[in-house]
């Protein structure tokens, strides 16, 4: 399985070789097995992996999807360093993960922790400096504890809530809310100046004012976080056709 996702990258490169890319994997875990039960099954990741994945291919990009039980360390891994490997100087990468999350980590489908410095140190040797993260996870604020790596890396990250905070998913409209807000913005909501472009900071911007909004009607506090190069918050995400 490593083999051919690796090859069907190399394939995709090599037809676009002067194109720019973005290259996305999307990983949400709505069914746990984890042992030790702290890991509650979820209702709404799976589904906002859809979204996402539906929302990244319209915008052209390279887009691979795991959820549930497939979201393991080693196929995360595995696609990770497959992306890494053919990502070109001018591309981008794009990881986003939708499931539970806790201090300093996001937990993979057994219940397993997977650290943001482990994320943040395979993605460091991409060729190219525009890598992006993108965590809808309880607490996931917590990654400002490898802030000054971020900072001096090539990496953003984009966080649901702040380190002591808690996302949540609803029925009212069926999504983790970080996540359908995120896909809203994508789609052109984020487009604050009109230029059928929207950059991290817009997404951010957006994000950061609708949950705030929706978060009070739902009786809760979301304060999404913006951490990392400063220099990468102006990068243009999506192109809206």
């Amino acid at each position: 399985m490593k083999k051919l996702f690796l090859l069907a990258m190399m394939l995709i490169s090599l037809l676009g070789v002067q194109a720019q890319r973005t290259y996305a994997l999307v990983c949400g875990v709505s069914q746990y097995d984890d042992p030790t039960g702290q890991c509650v099954d979820l209702n709404y990741p799976a589904k906002g992996v859809k979204m996402m994945k539906n929302v990244f291919q319209k915008a052209g990009f390279v887009t691979s999807v795991l959820t549930s039980r497939h979201v393991t360390e080693e196929n995360v891994m595995d696609r990770l360093n497959a992306i890494v490997q053919i990502a070109q100087p001018n591309d981008k990468i794009i990881f986003q993960f939708i499931g539970h999350g806790s201090t300093g980590k996001i937990h993979l489908y057994q219940g397993l922790p997977f650290y943001y410095s482990k994320l943040m140190s395979t993605l460091s040797k991409a060729r190219t400096d525009k890598v992006f993260c993108i965590i809808d996870a309880c607490q996931s604020g917590s990654a400002i504890g490898v802030a000054k790596e971020l900072k001096e890396g090539h990496q953003a990250f984009l966080m649901a809530c702040k380190a002591e905070e808690y996302t949540m998913e609803t029925s009212v409209i069926a999504s983790p809310v970080f996540t359908m807000s995120l896909s809203k913005g994508l789609r052109g909501r984020a487009d604050i100046n009109g230029d059928r472009k929207v950059t991290l900071m817009e997404l951010f911007r957006y994000v950061h004012s609708d949950l705030g909004n929706r978060g009070r009607s739902f009786g809760i506090q979301l304060h999404p976080q913006l951490l990392g190069n400063g220099q990468l918050f102006e990068t243009v995400l999506v192109e809206l056709k």
